[in-house]
């Protein structure tokens, strides 16, 4: 009904949806307190992404996937070490990007944060950890190339103006990162992410989620959402399906561009 539709009850449904999409549980002890996680995405290995929070010092809390991200690509033969210098450098700009931290010879990927900014620092975290497993998905033997490089390369030829790695906040500041932003003479910010692999098709689902929320909650309003998919070694029905996803939100407008039509559809990039 029309009466029922206002901004209390549309922010009341999304947090009752949030609430049955992820599960909190307490996996430790009265001396050692842990909470777990666990998130409705999963892992190329269709496992669950969970997370877990433990206390830190000065009533900090440190959130972390405890290993398992870099365990998991290490088992597909995909290892971040002093060989891989090309794999090193995607993984510090994405920890660079979402602020996660990583402890020489540790796996795990972990952010310390105030309490009460816990809820931001999860979804920092979730991010950075989809985008590593997006960048990573299909490139077990041969070197990886940084496909939002590739992007911005265009972006620049094209002498349109962007900013990389900007983050939105929402009004309970909660922060969403995007690969670049355009800003436009008249219509808002153009918010850009990049995919690297289509088969990942939860970047998608947060790409959707993301884009719902910010259009939600948000006062300054993006003036639109785009995903540059790649499509070099991708199927089409894969990138149709992947853009599918994106528009799952009824809240959410994504408009999807492959890689390989970047050129002929600049027009999108504009920062008229």
């Amino acid at each position: 009904m029309i009466s029922d539709f206002n901004a209390m009850n549309l922010k009341n449904e999304y947090f009752d949806w949030l609430s049955e999409q992820e599960s909190f549980s307490d996996v430790g002890s009265a001396s050692r307190p842990v909470v777990e996680i666990k998130t409705p995405f999963l892992d190329d290995f269709s496992d669950g992404i969970d997370l877990y929070l433990y206390p830190d010092q000065d009533g900090q809390v440190l959130i972390t996937d405890n290993g398992y991200t870099l365990d998991g690509l290490s088992t597909k033969g995909i290892l971040f070490d002093k060989r891989s210098k090309t794999r090193n450098k995607i993984m510090a700009d994405v920890l660079d990007t979402f602020g996660i931290e990583k402890q020489m010879n540790s796996k795990k990927l972990f952010i310390i944060t105030k309490r009460n900014d816990f809820p931001n620092a999860k979804q920092r975290l979730l991010q950075g950890i989809l985008k590593i497993i997006d960048l990573t998905y299909t490139e077990s033997k041969s070197v990886f190339s940084l496909f939002t490089d590739e992007v911005a390369n265009i972006l620049t030829a094209k002498q349109i103006l962007y900013n990389r790695s900007r983050a939105v906040v929402a009004p309970n500041g909660r922060s969403f990162i995007f690969d670049f932003m355009i800003p436009t003479k008249r219509n808002g910010d153009t918010l850009v992410r990049t995919f690297h692999s289509p088969q990942f098709t939860n970047s998608a689902k947060v790409f959707s989620w993301d884009a719902s929320y910010i259009g939600r909650f948000t006062t300054n309003k993006p003036g639109k959402f785009i995903a540059v998919i790649d499509d070099q070694n991708a199927k089409q029905e894969q990138v149709n399906d992947f853009i599918a996803i994106l528009n799952s939100e009824q809240q959410s407008s994504i408009e999807g561009i492959s890689y390989s039509e970047m050129n002929a559809k600049m027009n999108a990039f504009t920062n008229c």
